[in-house]
C-alpha cells in the first residue's frame, strides 16, 4: 500500500492497526522554541492521545512522559508541564492532561516514533518535516530542504542533517536523495516518506576489517594470544588515525626487533586494567621501546664526551653499530 493510500485511510479515520496509527500535533506550537523539551512533551502527549477526538484526556505519569523523551521527571513536573499550561497548550484535568484545540489546526506524525528511542532534537526535526506535508508530491513524498528546516526549527544545519540520519536509521523516515544532471550537477532537495506504519530500524553496517601491514599484523596476532589483550583488541574498532600511528610505531622498530620481541615488550608484566584506548596504550608502549642504534650510540657519545675515548674511536663505534644493524636486517628470519 502506498503512502498516498495510507493518507486517504487516515482522513476517513478508520480503525487502523496500532503500528500504522498517526497522531495529531497542534500547529500553534512554535517548533523553533529553544526548549526542545516542551515540544517533545506535547508530541508525547499527542502520541498517547493518538487520532482520537479533541476532548480526549491523556492519562500518563510524569515519570513515563519523561522516559518517553529522555528527560528528568522533576524538570518535566516543575517546569515543562506548568509552562505549557500557562501558554494554554494543555489543560490539566483530574489525573491527566487535555491538548487544547489549536486555532491553526493540526498536522499528522507517526504515533510509534515517540517509542523509537529518538533524541528530542530528532523528534523536533520529524515534526518539522511532517508540518511541511503541504509540499508533498503525488507519491506522498514531502519535499523540504535542510535550510528550510533550519529556519523553521531554529537549529543549525549540521544538527538538522544529523537528526535526519537518526530518523532514517530508526526507520521513521525514508529519505529519497538525487542529483541534478548536467555539466554543473548538484544535489536536489531531499524528498521524505514518513513511515506511519512501524518499520524495523535500518541495519547497521558491520565495521570493515582493518588491513594492517605485515609487521603490524604479525604483532596483533601475537597479542591476540594473550587473553587480556585479546578481550580489548576484539572489542575495539581502530580508526584510520590510530591505524597509521600504530603502524608508524611498529615501523620504527621493525628493522631491529622481531614481532615476537615486540610482543614480549608490550606485555612485560603490565596489565590493562581500566584503560580507555587499547590502541593508545599500544602506541605509548611501542614509543617507550628504545632503538638499539640510539642506545648504543648514546653510550658511545657519552664516553667520548667524558674523554674516555677519542673521536676516531667514537666514529669507529658508530660504524660498527650501524654495520651490525644492517647485517641484522638481512639475516633475521621471518617469524
Amino acid at each position: 500500500m502506498s503512502t498516498a493510500d495510507l493518507f486517504s485511510i487516515y482522513d476517513t479515520e478508520l480503525a487502523l492497526p496500532k503500528s500504522a496509527m498517526f497522531a495529531r500535533f497542534p500547529r500553534t506550537v512554535d517548533l523553533s522554541e529553544r526548549s526542545r523539551c516542551m515540544t517533545a512533551i506535547v508530541a508525547a502527549l499527542s502520541a498517547r492521545r493518538s487520532a482520537r477526538n479533541d476532548e480526549t484526556i491523556v492519562s500518563a505519569t510524569i515519570t513515563k512522559l519523561a522516559n518517553d523523551i529522555g528527560a528528568s521527571p522533576s524538570h518535566i513536573g516543575r517546569r515543562t508541564l506548568r509552562h505549557l499550561e500557562a501558554e494554554d497548550v494543555i489543560t490539566r484535568t483530574g489525573g491527566g492532561w487535555k491538548i487544547n484545540k489549536p486555532e491553526r489546526g493540526w498536522f499528522k506524525f507517526p504515533e510509534w516514533a515517540i517509542d523509537a528511542g529518538l533524541s528530542r532534537n530528532a523528534i523536533v526535526v520529524l515534526l518539522g518535516i511532517c508540518s511541511s506535508a503541504y509540499a508533498d508530491d503525488a507519491n506522498g513524498r514531502i519535499t523540504v530542504t535542510y535550510n528550510q528546516l533550519r529556519d523553521k526549527l531554529g537549529m543549525n544545519r549540521g544538527r538538522v542533517i544529523k537528526c535526519v540520519k537518526e530518523l532514517e536509521n530508526a526507520g521513521v523516515l525514508i529519505v529519497h536523495r538525487s542529483r541534478a544532471e548536467g555539466h554543473n550537477d548538484y544535489n536536489n532537495p531531499n524528498k521524505y516518506t514518513v513511515c506511519y506504519a512501524k518499520r524495523p530500524p535500518k541495519p547497521v553496517k558491520a565495521p570493515r576489517s582493518m588491513a594492517w601491514n605485515r609487521p603490524t599484523q604479525e604483532l596483533v596476532d601475537l597479542l591476540m594470544n594473550d587473553p587480556e589483550w585479546a578481550g580489548y583488541l576484539a572489542g575495539s574498532n581502530v580508526s584510520k588515525k590510530y591505524q597509521r600511528l600504530v603502524e608508524q610505531a611498529v615501523g620504527r622498530l621493525a628493522t631491529e626487533r622481531s614481532p615476537d620481541d615486540l610482543a614480549r615488550k608490550l606485555l612485560g608484566g603490565r596489565g590493562l586494567d581500566g584503560i580507555k584506548s587499547i590502541w593508545g596504550v599500544m602506541i605509548k608502549r611501542l614509543d617507550d621501546i628504545p632503538l638499539i642504534e640510539d642506545r648504543e650510540l648514546a653510550h658511545a657519545h657519552a664516553a667520548w664526551s667524558r674523554g674516555e675515548i677519542s673521536k676516531a674511536q667514537y666514529d669507529l663505534a658508530v660504524q660498527q653499530v650501524r654495520g651490525e644493524l644492517e647485517l641484522l636486517s638481512h639475516t633475521r628470519r621471518p617469524e
